[in-house]
């Protein structure tokens, strides 16, 4: 059985361990030290956690930086990686796209603490001081629209900052293809699925550094060095400042998207599965 999050799904497993044996995914806030929301929560399950991940047949994260955060809580266990997918016959870039004025930049999550969404609002607000125009399209919804929307009004950049609430997945390719940036504040993420669909549809990355960006970002985009709003309103200038990069950029997105492609991490599950089965039979 194939148990994707290590709670509470892998407990289900855990309970017939003696006749099936389970594989466990890591995602996130299922790894104690993920989510600081959940530390009373991490404490209460520590024990059992332990007990679920001791018995899996194989556990694997998201991510280096997730299986590395993983391994701090249980150093003994082997944890491999297998990536996100995406699939890039439904998320594939506009020909020929080009920075328009304002620029517009996208972000895609839920509106909670850990994706630090003020960060990027704080970011427009320096965007003008640097002399850009710019728009910032937010699609998801969450607990933190009303104060997020009163922030915008308080820095003055409400005209600037679409709230664009929960988008049908149908929908969503032709949305990351309406705009030229993908932006990311996440304090923690396992491996980002939209970071993967804005990369397959062409778009270069502005992120801070969090779980999964290791991976992704190569040429494709720019990690900050720092979370800070200035440093993210600096790296959008210097993508604006420099449409031949901006061009590399873009076009480097697609390239890197082709290694997560969900056949090639099907592929990957498949030899865990084999893996799992064969030591089985030994």
């Amino acid at each position: 059985v194939h148990a994707f999050f290590g709670f509470p799904t892998a407990y289900l497993c855990y309970k017939s361990a003696k006749v099936l044996p389970y594989i466990i995914s890591l995602r996130g806030s299922d790894v104690p030290g993920y989510n600081v929301r959940l530390g009373v929560d991490y404490k209460l399950l520590s024990p059992l956690f332990r007990r679920i991940w001791k018995n899996a047949a194989a556990i694997v994260a998201n991510s280096t930086g997730l299986a590395t955060l993983a391994a701090k809580f249980m150093p003994d266990l082997n944890i491999g990686v297998i990536n996100n997918g995406v699939y890039t016959d439904v998320f594939f870039p506009e020909p020929a796209k080009k920075l328009a004025q304002p620029i517009k930049l996208l972000t895609v999550c839920r509106l909670i603490s850990r994706k630090r969404i003020d960060m990027l609002i704080k970011a427009v607000k320096y965007t003008g001081k640097l002399g850009m125009t710019v728009q910032l399209n937010i699609a998801g919804q969450g607990n933190l629209l009303a104060e997020l929307t009163r922030l915008t009004k308080e820095l003055n950049v409400g005209e600037q900052v679409n709230f664009m609430g929960r988008i049908p997945a149908e929908n969503m390719p032709q949305i990351y293809r309406d705009n030229d940036i993908f932006i990311m504040s996440s304090a923690h993420e396992g491996m980002s699925n939209a970071m993967l669909e804005a990369m397959a549809t062409g778009l270069p990355i502005i992120t801070t550094r969090c779980e999964g960006v290791e991976e992704l970002i190569d040429d494709n985009g720019i990690i900050v060095k720092r979370d800070e709003a200035e440093l993210i309103a600096g790296a959008i200038k210097e993508l604006a400042d420099d449409t031949d990069r901006y061009t590399q950029t873009a076009a480097a997105a697609g390239r890197q998207a082709e290694k997560f492609t969900w056949p090639k991490m099907a592929a990957e599950y498949l030899k865990c599965y084999r893996a799992v089965i064969n030591k089985g039979d030994a």
